[in-house]
Formats: C-alpha cells, sequence, structure tokens
C-alpha cells in the first residue's frame, strides 16, 4: 500500500518518464500537479492518454494537466498560479 501511495504522490512528465532510457536525462519530480501542469503546458509534453491506458503503472501517473487538482480538490475551485 504505502509503494502504490508513493505513485499516487509524484508528479513527473510521462514524456519525460519514457524518454529518459533513450535520453540519459534525468527526470524532474515535481512538488504538485500545479508544478506538473505549468511545466508541461509550457514544455508542451503532453503524453497521449491512450498510451498510459496500456500500462498500469503509466495509467497511475496520469494527472490533470489543463485541469490541475481536479481528481483530489472535489467541491472547492483552484486556479493555477500565474507563471512567471
Amino acid at each position: 500500500m504505502a509503494e502504490l501511495q508513493a505513485v499516487l504522490s509524484t508528479h513527473v512528465n510521462l514524456v519525460d518518464l519514457v524518454d529518459a532510457p533513450r535520453t540519459g536525462q534525468p527526470v524532474p519530480v515535481f512538488k504538485s500537479e500545479f508544478e506538473l501542469s505549468d511545466y508541461t503546458i509550457d514544455s508542451e509534453k503532453f503524453f497521449p492518454r491512450a498510451n498510459a491506458y496500456a500500462g498500469g503503472l503509466l495509467r497511475l501517473l496520469l494527472r490533470h494537466i489543463l485541469n490541475p487538482g481536479a481528481g483530489i480538490h472535489r467541491g472547492r475551485k483552484r486556479t493555477r498560479q500565474t507563471r512567471h
């Protein structure tokens, strides 16, 4: 159960994660879904949702990039912080 919670609380860009073995680049880990959302939108590194459903781990790492916080803050609206 602790392993599942660790995966669910991890915020990484799936394009970076999948490409890491090929590129040799470290995968940035973000503190929140909001930070991951900003990075993904700025870098335009969107992982095709259909591809993530093919694998269990990737599916668990899917986040609400265009609407961060949607899955955990039901009933409360949170807006994305202004980008600098």
